[in-house]
């Protein structure tokens, strides 16, 4: 006891647990969802997973159950880390949970630089395998900022984040992105009903016809259907949920459902991120982009807007009235947009400030055009999205080479070791009916996912004219092929492939394309799944036995 007393320290404080649960409710709906993410954490190749989906759709209850889920299962992770970053991320604060779970966080931590943390927090993570899953990102985080090491197929580790936003997904460079989708009306049903109550629900023969009513104008949404279903538990009488309904029909909650955006939103001027990607929206007043002026972020990607083109484009934006109010934009650093005409692509790409802050650009009914030149979008240093549709007259896909001294050239000109779209990593084309190849993308040695649907006349996916490319192999990284619709499809590549990461073919439609770019060291370790119709499955043509020995029981049949 004497010598006790010279000790200041006479014990540590108790690290905390690999994984600690977090209170949450069960997933309802989204059983398929969560086994999706769940095997996808045990591929190899998946390092990290990107969740998105609408606000209160149950992305933070599905992060919540794969967290609490390593509970009860066995892994070979040594820490499972928790970090909410929301709207407006304080990395600090980030770094501080980190250092939580791997290290203590007392006053000597806390009085450290950001840098001295980042170096904390690097040497401790390097060291473990770890899941690292950050609930409700809104924008870019930049994880060597804060001190976290990217998950790759070396350190094993992996990451999974929530988000609003597809575009972000791309940002990130997930490796496998899911979407978290509304309920459909049978479990937004029982849901509901289960949050109101069966005494509400009998007290009035009416009532249960109207309580369909309200729960469907939650649009699938656990959130709204658990909150609204709590708030009417105590209504009993017809009055009340007929009060419900004109209240949830004029409200926001209806939003999923809004084609125009109303120009009251001009009042919004701390407006920072403005998402429509996938929504409805087919209309924007004139002038309400330009007046909210603080805008960081525009998602218009694959949204409705051009799909009913107004009078003159006067609210669809068909003109070039869209390109000159984002450019007015001062603090515009996330851009993903829709075009539908080929003179606004053309003022698009001649923007000084549009083309370099673009993540994702979908090009769509093109009317006359014959000829697409991409040669420009070489210079989108973000670009990672690009989808093409509805691009009826379009039959070739140009490239004008400065560095040739020619305006127009052939692939075999280009050189191999140029990689002009670096960062794409996600191409779909849809309804391009007279396009016949698609040479350019081996010029895309990033490319994560390829559709191709409904062209009549595509022949051939990387075409004769890769022949004098070099050594340059396609689709080195791809993930996932789709390929539907292309009924005079006859070859995706003249050789076989290694397709390192390859875990997804389907072909459905393709009845001229008898052989895939295949040997038996294509198969990914044999987690390459391939889905067809069994009669297609048939007539294949296989570079020898070994290769149909290889991927024998990798095919499911449609």
């Amino acid at each position: 006891m004497s010598e006790g007393r010279n000790f200041e320290v006479v014990a540590d404080i108790v690290p905390p647990a690999p994984v600690e649960e977090i209170p949450g409710q069960p997933t309802v709906g989204l059983e398929s969802t969560f086994d999706k993410v769940w095997r996808s954490l045990e591929e190899e190749h998946v390092g990290m997973i990107g969740l998105y989906g609408l606000g209160g759709v149950g992305k933070t209850t599905l992060l919540t159950q794969i967290n609490n889920h390593f509970l009860k299962t066995s892994h070979n992770f040594d820490v499972v880390i928790w970090v909410v970053v929301s709207k407006t991320p304080n990395l600090g604060r980030v770094q501080n949970e980190i250092w939580e779970k791997v290290g203590f966080c007392d006053d000597k931590w806390k009085s450290k630089s950001r840098h001295e943390k980042v170096k904390d927090i690097w040497r401790a993570l390097s060291k473990k395998r770890f899941v690292m899953l950050l609930d409700d990102m809104w924008e870019h985080m930049d994880l060597l900022e804060v001190g976290i090491p990217p998950p790759d197929q070396q350190n094993k580790s992996k990451l999974i984040f929530t988000t609003r936003s597809q575009d972000l997904c791309w940002q990130m460079g997930a490796h496998k992105k899911i979407q978290v989708k509304s309920l459909a009306w049978k479990d937004s049903w029982d849901l509901f009903q289960k949050y109101v109550g069966k005494d509400a629900l009998n007290s009035n023969p009416e009532i249960p016809e109207l309580a369909e009513m309200v729960a469907k104008e939650c649009c699938g949404l656990p959130l709204a259907i658990i909150t609204i279903g709590r708030a009417m538990a105590s209504k009993v009488t017809p009055q009340d949920w007929k009060h419900a309904i004109r209240v949830l029909q004029t409200r926001a909650s209806n939003f999923p459902k809004i084609k125009k955006l109303p120009i009251e939103m001009k009042n919004l001027v701390q407006l920072k991120a403005l998402r429509l990607c996938t929504s409805k929206v087919s209309s924007i007043p004139r002038g309400l982009i330009s007046s909210l002026l603080m805008l960081q972020g525009i998602g218009m990607y694959n949204c409705g807007l051009y799909d009913q083109v107004a009078e003159g484009g006067v609210e669809s934006y068909g003109n070039e009235s869209l390109i000159e109010e984002l450019e007015s934009l001062k603090y515009l650093t996330d851009l993903s947009v829709t075009i539908a005409s080929a003179s606004v692509f053309k003022r698009f790409l001649s923007s000084r400030k549009l083309p370099s802050c673009t993540h994702a650009i979908c090009l769509k009914m093109f009317k006359g055009s014959s000829s697409l030149n991409l040669s420009s979008l070489e210079n989108m240093k973000h670009l990672a999205g690009l989808t093409m549709k509805d691009l009826d007259s379009l039959r070739e896909i140009k490239f004008d080479w400065a560095g040739k001294g020619k305006e127009t050239v052939g692939y075999s000109s280009l050189n191999p070791k140029v990689k002009c779209f670096h960062g794409l990593c996600e191409v779909v084309i849809n309804r391009c009916q007279m396009l016949k190849n698609l040479t350019w993308l081996i010029f895309a040695p990033n490319l994560l996912s390829l559709t191709i649907g409904q062209c009549d006349e595509m022949e051939e996916v990387i075409g004769k004219g890769a022949e004098d490319g070099g050594n340059l192999s396609p689709f080195t990284k791809l993930m996932r092929l789709e390929l539907n619709g292309l009924p005079q499809l006859k070859n995706v590549y003249r050789n076989p492939l290694p397709f390192l990461y390859l875990d997804r073919i389907e072909v459905v439609g393709c009845p001229k394309l008898k052989k895939l770019p295949l040997n038996s060291n294509s198969a990914n370790q044999g987690r390459v799944v391939m889905v067809g119709k069994q009669e297609w499955w048939n007539e294949l043509e296989w570079e020898d036995e070994a290769t149909l020995t290889t991927f024998l029981p990798s095919f499911k049949a449609i």
